[in-house]
């Protein structure tokens, strides 16, 4: 175990952990994930997931069985339990890198991927949330590792433990954790010898390959089946997999070059080298086949998303270990070689004015958000980045390289520590769910939603499911019904409840980071026959 292995093993814990106990379950998505793994604990249901006590068909249940591990080992359903694995698949997944890479380059390529990485604003953020994705980025990042091990002459032992990284892959969101590797497989065989492409396909023995996925994950895929009718197959396959790539859904389109320049942003600040490493990682091919794999690997991952018609940036994430090397590698070769890196003041120039933009951006739009204008002073902080860049225009001069890497990517770890313990707490404490926390405490009735609602408040509630009111008719029952009320919506989806005279809204705020704004409403005083409301017998969400 090196000096360099344990600086990089030491900072990945660091960033990967930061404060994951110290902001709410508040973003959508891990909200869902999270509820979703706390209903099947509570349950002790290993086989159909629920969000809100409905079947929710979004992804595979092996994130939702981590998730429940936590919460059994420590005791609690909290923020922390919920992403503990998250943060240690983070840490895996750079340690594997930094293994894998030194194997087959050296220890300085490994060392510079790893800085590259732990210094990815958006790497970083996907291992804070309770989300599939640091599951999958690990479980296929190992795998293609091991199955490059294997066609440059390892044991079948390594073939075998990528069929089953790769399967745990497709346990966890399905069946793209094959297609992406299968697809950066062939391209790397086209390239090394395309006449021999099938002799080396039947060489990976894909029949075997097959036996392995079918026993890790059909007998999972068959339970769900029979206890859904099928359905949960049908919504996650047909919706869920086809429907996301040929059509946009919920919104999330993007234009035709949205995943190589999302990678590009994930890989700030290192990418302002990228053309320069992606030339040099081209021109040695043949000297190193492992460094055209991980170009292969990467460039297939962002091919692949150019032509689907829905991508978020978690999307990309399990390209960023792949293209960090081809980083890693540039920087190790012009440093330990004593070449400059090539075109330093360009890069580092841009770096500085995105940095800079990237302060703008957030001060306006923090100041232009009511809920959290306040705060605007905390876009002060991401003032952290240009001065990194800064520096590191300073130390070309100075003609100290290794600098110029360290002040770069150091300024982008610290930026994130900064955001994590100090930033997002102060934002977060700004959020719906949290501003109107006093409200429940105070509330010891019945809580439903009518139309949407933000999903984090099932995570946070202590009764249970929040039950839907579907229709005029129910909420007119549910409204007569004995007892207080109080009925969660979003303020686009509530014009019946301010329509409705034994009703009152008593909270309306923006939901954080959304575009919607939600509201509460209460039974009025009169309704239930009181000057006021009970305030004891509380039951927090």
């Amino acid at each position: 175990m090196t000096t360099r292995f344990l600086i990089v093993a030491v900072l990945a814990a660091i960033v990967f952990f930061a404060n994951i106990w110290g902001t709410s379950i508040y973003i959508l998505d891990e909200a869902k994930n999270a509820t979703c793994a706390k209903e099947m604990y509570q349950r002790g249901d290993l086989v159909v997931p629920t969000f809100n006590g409905n079947l929710r068909t979004d992804k595979p249940p092996l994130h939702y069985y981590f998730m429940m591990l936590s919460y059994h080992a420590f005791g609690e359903v909290t923020p922390f339990t919920a992403r503990f694995f998250s943060s240690l698949m983070g840490v895996f997944t750079v340690l594997v890198t930094f293994y894998f890479v030194r194997r087959f380059t050296n220890e300085g390529t490994a060392f510079f991927t790893g800085l590259v990485l732990v210094s990815s604003l958006l790497f970083a953020a996907q291992f804070h949330l309770a989300v599939p994705d640091p599951y999958l980025v690990f479980f296929m990042t190992t795998g293609c590792f091991f199955l490059f091990a294997f066609i440059h002459g390892d044991s079948t032992k390594n073939l075998y433990l990528a069929f089953v990284c790769l399967s745990l892959g497709v346990l966890t969101k399905g069946p793209v954790a094959v297609v992406l590797p299968v697809l950066g497989v062939i391209l790397y065989l086209l390239l090394v010898d395309r006449h021999t492409l099938l002799k080396k396909v039947w060489e990976l023995k894909p029949i075997a390959a097959l036996g392995i996925l079918l026993v890790i994950v059909l007998p999972w895929y068959v339970s769900v089946y029979g206890a859904t009718d099928g359905r949960w197959t049908e919504e996650f396959f047909l919706k869920h997999n086809v429907g996301r790539f040929t059509s946009t859904m919920e919104g999330h389109g993007g234009f035709p070059l949205a995943a190589p320049v999302i990678a590009l942003a994930a890989l700030l600040p290192s990418s302002v080298f990228i053309i320069q490493a992606v030339k040099m990682t081209w021109q040695t091919r043949e000297e190193n086949r492992f460094l055209l794999f991980v170009l292969c690997y990467g460039a297939s991952i962002l091919l692949f998303f150019t032509f689907s018609r829905t991508i978020l940036p978690n999307y990309i994430s399990p390209s960023l270990p792949f293209l960090a090397i081809v980083l890693g590698y540039y920087f190790d070769q012009r440093l330990n070689t004593q070449q400059a890196l090539a075109k330093p003041l360009a890069s580092l120039v841009v770096l500085f004015f995105l940095c800079v933009l990237m302060t703008v951006a957030a001060y306006f739009g923090i100041k232009q958000d009511d809920s959290i204008k306040e705060l605007s002073q905390l876009a002060l902080y991401v003032a952290i980045l240009p001065m990194g860049a800064l520096a590191g225009i300073v130390y070309l001069f100075l003609k100290k390289p290794y600098m110029i890497i360290y002040s770069i990517t150091g300024s982008f770890i610290i930026f994130f520590l900064v955001v994590a313990f100090r930033v997002f707490p102060q934002l977060d404490q700004k959020n719906p769910v949290h501003t109107s926390r006093d409200i429940f405490q105070d509330f010891n009735g019945k809580v439903c939603y009518y139309g949407r609602f933000n999903p984090s408040f099932v995570f946070y509630h202590t009764g249970g499911v929040i039950p839907k009111i579907e229709s005029q008719q129910q909420l007119a029952e549910v409204t007569n019904a004995p007892g207080d009320l109080l009925i969660l919506s979003r303020k686009d989806k509530a014009e019946d409840l301010y329509a409705y005279d034994q009703l009152q809204p008593i909270f309306e705020q923006k939901d954080l980071f959304e575009g919607h704004t939600t509201v509460i409403f209460r039974k009025k005083a009169s309704a239930l026959g009181l000057s006021g409301y009970p305030a004891e017998g509380a039951e927090t969400p």
